[in-house]
């Protein structure tokens, strides 16, 4: 099982990072990674593996601002772990380059 770290932004702090190549992810942790950017609203990004009964589970991805409990955006769900990373660094990405475009 490898580790998986998304390549992020100058900027982002890692919180935690439990995303990895599992052959059965209905086995991994529920919180799998968050990530923080400092900064006037501070949002994070924060990913969690969710299954309901026998239904196949998903990588959910949410972005917050700091203390806010409605993510900024619809949440994400993804079955691939390759293609949740990949949201992972766009999501980053985008609110970063806001941020910059904000404290101008």
């Amino acid at each position: 099982m490898s580790e998986l770290v998304p390549r992020l932004p100058e900027g982002w702090t890692v919180l935690f990072n439990h995303l990895s190549e599992v052959e059965t992810p209905s086995y991994t942790v529920e919180d799998l990674f968050a990530a923080r950017l400092p900064g006037l609203h501070g949002e994070h990004i924060d990913v969690g593996w969710e299954q309901e009964a026998d239904c196949p589970g998903e990588y959910i991805i949410r972005v917050f601002a700091e203390g806010g409990e409605d993510p900024l955006e619809p949440p994400l769900a993804v079955r691939d772990i390759h293609h949740a990373v990949r949201v992972i660094e766009l999501l980053a990405l985008e609110y970063s380059r806001a941020t910059a475009v904000s404290s101008v």
